[in-house]
């Protein structure tokens, strides 16, 4: 699928698609430690499958899949016909957003009602006496639950419609990895940290208590310029560094000056 030919407003309108806020990740957790509940991530397979066109939208025939229409001319070759999606494909500019609109439905038919503050957070019977919470991150969703019943009469709906992998007492989520202790649980990002690192070139680096200094901050913000003598400098993609700082401080609370960076961001 080339989602890239798509016109906006011929073969597809809106596109965002919600999905839950990291601080609600923290939520989901802080609640099982306190309350000692179980803990299950899922993931839907072939997520963006399940999500319906809004529009008509029309694709050459695949390769190896190419057919002719009965009734057509023995002069026509099958690459002179299209085909109709009846299913939203990855690739199309659309597909989160549909086939969110479709597992947002399907919650509300089995009783999952989304919390005010975070649509992408769902909640199912009575809390603190017996309860569940979901969480969906795109096809990643997370589950703290106080009734086994409960979770699993949501597996068996889910199960009729989805594929699933399922995990209990899962390790990570969404990069952040968990480490289960008997009155709490401990999160970090080790892994994601060190991958990001070396995607950097800075795995080798020294390590500092301090990660900057007032001196130091003020030194950058007065002279810029003082990142040119790197090669490459306007080849370095500090954009995709902010990026990756924010995701690291926003699920675990980090505390540094991603400013400093965003400063260079658009050099």
């Amino acid at each position: 699928m080339q989602g890239y030919k798509q016109e906006h407003e011929v073969d597809f309108f809106d596109t965002f698609s919600a999905t839950t806020q990291l601080e609600s990740v923290r939520f989901m957790l802080a609640v099982a430690a306190s309350f000692n509940a179980n803990i299950t991530k899922f993931d839907i397979e072939t997520f963006f499958l399940y999500g319906k066109p809004d529009t008509d939208i029309y694709i050459e025939q695949p390769p190896g899949h190419e057919i002719l229409p009965e009734g057509a001319p023995t002069s026509h070759k099958p690459k002179d016909y299209v085909v109709l999606l009846n299913v939203a494909l990855y690739g199309c500019k659309q597909s989160p957003r549909l086939a969110n609109e479709d597992v947002t439905k399907f919650f509300g038919s089995i009783g999952l009602s989304p919390m005010v503050t975070d649509s992408q957070v769902f909640v199912l019977g009575t809390f603190p006496s017996n309860f569940l919470i979901l969480l969906l991150f795109v096809d990643d969703g997370l589950c703290v639950y106080n009734d086994t019943k409960l979770f699993e009469q949501l597996m068996m709906n889910m199960k009729k419609k989805y594929t699933l992998k399922v995990e209990h007492n899962p390790k990570d989520f969404l990069s952040l990895e968990i480490t289960y202790h008997k009155n709490f649980l401990k999160l970090y990002q080790t892994g994601y940290v060190r991958k990001m690192l070396k995607d950097f070139h800075m795995h080798n680096c020294n390590s500092v208590a301090t990660p900057i200094t007032k001196d130091q901050t003020t030194a950058i913000t007065e002279t810029p310029v003082s990142l040119t003598y790197l090669p490459n400098t306007n080849d370095f993609p500090m954009l995709t560094l902010c990026g990756r700082l924010l995701w690291l401080v926003r699920l675990s609370r980090y505390v540094f000056e991603i400013d400093i960076c965003y400063k260079y961001k658009d050099n």
